[in-house]
């Protein structure tokens, strides 16, 4: 009697095992999209540090564009 309970009781969680194929599997599976997702955000980043980057570019030429414009004029009467 006990041995017929424990053989079914064995047969039903043996039905429910997880093996170690199926969580490699899976933990492949959700590393793809983890590894897919964070590329897309990091494709995402990429594009804004671009477009920052450019906007830098053009402060830059506006700070030379103003020292030759205001400030050497400035000196040259300062000193002149």
């Amino acid at each position: 009697m006990v041995a017929k309970g424990v053989t079914r009781m064995f047969i039903h969680n043996f039905d429910t095992l997880v093996t170690r194929d199926y969580l490699d599997t899976r933990f492949t599976g959700f590393e793809t999209r983890i590894e897919a997702k964070m590329d897309r955000r990091f494709a995402a980043v990429d594009v804004r540090f671009e477009r920052m980057q450019g906007r830098f570019n053009l402060v830059y030429w506006m700070q030379v564009l103003t020292l030759a414009c205001v400030v050497v004029p400035l000196l040259r009467s300062f000193l002149g």
